[in-house]
């Protein structure tokens, strides 16, 4: 979470169902969200972020009243950014009509680290693959043979099971 359909409000509560929203607007001759439904799949985005903090604020007082968040390492890590698109779906074979900003929105995901006995908080914004971050924060002055720059695995097209590589823009 979040992901769509957007089922929760800001405070944890499930929606009717008729509020549920998909990342994009579907009909027979379009494809995706116009400036509107851009903006209302974000609102509704942005209420189940905050439905996240609520229950990882929860979580983290537990395990502080547990005793035993001090000396615990913990990632929180998203497998993608909202994917909601204003200009196209997010395919490969439109992937040069895809702007960097639907690419950098779409596809950038959490990524939250609390080390053992860490009190500070730390806002690191470099950018890189993910394997690479963690590398650096897990292992730091230690070789690493993974991915360094980002990507996105992109379908060739809908119904495709193939996945292409596609650089990930920067910020």
């Amino acid at each position: 979470m979040p992901h769509y359909p957007y089922v929760y409000d800001a405070e944890c509560r499930p929606k009717r169902v008729a509020e549920w929203l998909s990342r994009n607007e579907f009909n027979e001759a379009h494809r995706k969200n116009t400036p509107d439904g851009y903006a209302k799949r974000y609102a509704a985005y942005y209420e189940q972020v905050e439905c996240l903090h609520r229950l990882l604020g929860n979580l983290f007082q537990g395990l502080k009243e547990s005793g035993t968040f001090d000396g615990m390492t913990i990632i929180v890590h998203g497998d993608h950014g909202s994917r909601i698109q204003l200009d196209h779906e997010p395919y490969y074979n439109y992937a040069n009509r895809i702007s960097p900003d639907d690419l950098i929105t779409g596809h950038s995901t959490l990524l939250a680290f609390k080390g053992p006995n860490q009190t500070a908080g730390l806002l690191d914004q470099r950018q890189g693959s993910v394997t690479a971050i963690l590398n650096d924060v897990l292992y730091a002055g230690k070789a690493f043979a993974g991915e360094p720059e980002p990507f996105v695995l992109m379908k060739q097209k809908k119904g495709k099971k193939e996945l292409i590589r596609h650089p990930m823009p920067r910020f």
